[in-house]
C-alpha cells in the first residue's frame, strides 16, 4: 500500500468515479478518517430501496453506528484506518461498520447514484440477508440481549396468571385448578425461564467472540514529551501498534 488515502468503488460503475475527488476533498479539508457515500437518490428497484432503507434502520439501532447508507461502497479511507481494519483477526468483516468504529472521526456525503447499464447484481436476497446477520453478529449482542428480556416478560406474565388462577379457585370464580391450565402455567414458565438462559449464555458467548476476534481498544497517533514538543512516532512505530479507536497520550513524567 503506497498511497495515504483508499477509496472503494463497486465495479458496476452504478456510483460514477467523477464522484471520488469529492470524498477526497472532504477528507482533506474536513479532517476525517472515513468518508462514506450516500446515495440520496437511488436509481435501483423500489423492492431494493425499501430492504435497504428497513436494513439500514436495522443496523443503526443494532450497531449504535449511524449511517444512513450502509450499501454505498463509494467510500474514502485513510491509510491507517485500513491497516487497523487488515489487522484485526475476523474472519467475515463489515467493512463500512468497522471502519467507522476505528476512525476518529467519519461523515457521509451525498453522491451521485446510475442506473445499472447492463447485467444483474450478483447479490441476491439471501445474500443480502447474510450480509446483514454478518454485519449484526460482528457488532452487537442486542438480539441475545432482547431474547432475555423476552424470557423475563414470559416468565413473570406466567407467575401472574398462576396466581390469579390460584386466587380464583380459592374466591370460586368458576377457575379451577385442572391439570391443562396447570400445564399451560408451567410450560410458559419454563420457556421463560429458558430464553433467559439462553440470553445469558448467549452474552457469555459474545464476551468471548470479542476477545478471540482481538479487536484492539486504540492505537498511539502521537506521544507528547513532557517539555512541550510533540514526538511523532515512526510510521513502523505505528504499525506495530495494535490497531484500534486513536487516543492522543501525553507523557509527563
Amino acid at each position: 500500500m503506497r498511497g495515504d488515502i483508499v477509496v472503494t468503488l463497486d465495479a458496476d460503475l452504478q456510483n460514477p468515479p467523477e464522484e471520488i475527488p469529492k470524498l477526497v476533498r472532504l477528507l482533506e479539508e474536513g479532517g476525517y478518517d472515513v468518508v462514506n457515500g450516500w446515495r440520496r437518490n437511488r436509481r435501483d428497484s423500489a423492492f431494493r430501496r425499501l430492504a435497504s432503507r428497513a436494513a439500514n434502520r436495522i443496523a443503526a439501532t443494532l450497531t449504535g453506528v449511524r449511517m444512513r447508507d450502509y450499501g454505498c461502497m463509494l467510500r474514502a479511507y485513510r491509510r491507517d484506518v485500513v491497516r487497523q481494519i487488515a489487522a484485526c483477526h475476523e474472519q467475515s468483516p463489515y467493512i463500512p461498520t468497522l471502519a467507522n468504529a476505528l476512525a476518529r472521526r467519519a461523515t457521509e456525503i451525498e453522491v451521485a447514484h446510475a442506473p445499472r447499464h447492463s447485467g444483474r447484481s450478483n447479490y441476491s436476497l439471501w445474500k443480502l440477508i447474510h450480509l446483514q446477520y454478518d454485519m449484526v453478529t460482528s457488532f452487537s449482542v442486542l438480539p441475545l440481549r432482547w431474547l432475555s428480556v423476552l424470557g423475563a416478560v414470559i416468565a413473570v406474565l406466567s407467575l401472574l396468571a398462576g396466581a390469579g388462577t390460584l386466587i380464583a379457585s380459592f374466591y370460586g370464580a368458576g377457575v379451577g385448578l385442572g391439570l391443562v391450565p396447570v400445564l399451560v402455567i408451567v410450560l410458559f414458565l419454563l420457556l421463560g425461564v429458558i430464553f433467559v438462559t439462553l440470553g445469558f449464555v448467549g452474552e457469555y458467548v459474545g464476551r468471548i467472540y470479542n476477545e478471540v476476534r482481538q479487536r484492539p481498544r486504540y492505537v498511539v497517533r502521537t506521544v507528547h514529551s513532557g517539555r512541550g514538543a510533540p514526538y511523532a512516532p515512526a510510521r513502523d512505530e505505528l504499525e506495530a501498534e495494535r490497531p484500534g479507536r486513536v487516543v492522543d497520550l501525553r507523557d509527563d513524567v
